[in-house]
């Protein structure tokens, strides 16, 4: 009843409720809501893994989320939200401390993870544009194939593969299944209608280790 006062409108006295709701600090509130945001996402196919319901894309190891340079606190299937990422699984993977969102790019960056789609998509491209011109081939890139691609790698790099020139009395449409859609590969053309006997795949690792990569993903096109 404290509540209630008496207002005059156009339509006559009504009666309001004035009621005053504290605010809660950002940091609070997000710690509520990051756990529901997860649990609520949905997609086409996902897992389960341990002995845990939640169901996700892929199992989650580590969980940061900071606000500022605060950590935003909860627990999300046994695992506490923390200020610790890690690196590229093969070149660094070792344990990364965030201090703030400001630095979380740049360390990632120096641990082998771009963490920008966009910058992983450019680094592509102008890898593959490199190739074809070094080789004198024609640029037709699968852009629905490159997009998914970005999404499978932390640290692109372009590589060249080569096949037995055999292959090429195949048809066309078959060689290119073969790499685009088992193999994720990209085939590289002389001309719009004509097939060289290469291919650009996409590694997730640094170029040093490309010729031991190249031989792998060449004796499996053979």
């Amino acid at each position: 009843v404290e509540d209630l006062i008496v207002e005059d409108t156009e339509k006559g006295k009504y009666i309001f409720a004035s009621k005053s709701i504290i605010g809660q600090p950002t940091i609070d509130l997000l710690s509520q809501i990051f756990p529901k945001i997860i649990k609520s996402m949905q997609f086409p196919k996902s897992m389960r893994w341990g002995e845990k319901s939640l169901r996700f894309i892929r199992p989650i190891r580590w969980i940061l989320t900071l606000y500022g340079k605060e950590i935003i606190q909860f627990n999300l299937n046994g695992l506490d939200s923390e200020n610790i990422t890690y690196g590229h699984r093969l070149l660094a993977p070792q344990k990364i401390k965030i201090s703030s969102t400001r630095e979380y790019f740049k360390k990632l960056e120096k641990s082998y993870v771009i963490v920008d789609p966009k910058i992983r998509e450019n680094i592509v491209k102008t890898d593959i544009k490199q190739l074809i011109k070094e080789i004198g081939g024609e640029k037709i890139i699968n852009e629905k194939q490159l997009k998914e691609i970005i999404y499978l790698v932390e640290y692109p790099n372009a590589i060249l593969g080569k096949y037995d020139k055999k292959y090429l009395e195949l048809p066309k449409d078959v060689l290119t299944v073969v790499m685009e859609k088992h193999q994720k590969y990209f085939p590289v053309f002389k001309n719009k209608d004509e097939l060289l006997p290469l291919f650009i795949v996409i590694i997730n690792n640094s170029k040093k280790h490309a010729s031991k990569i190249r031989e792998g993903n060449e004796n499996v096109l053979r």
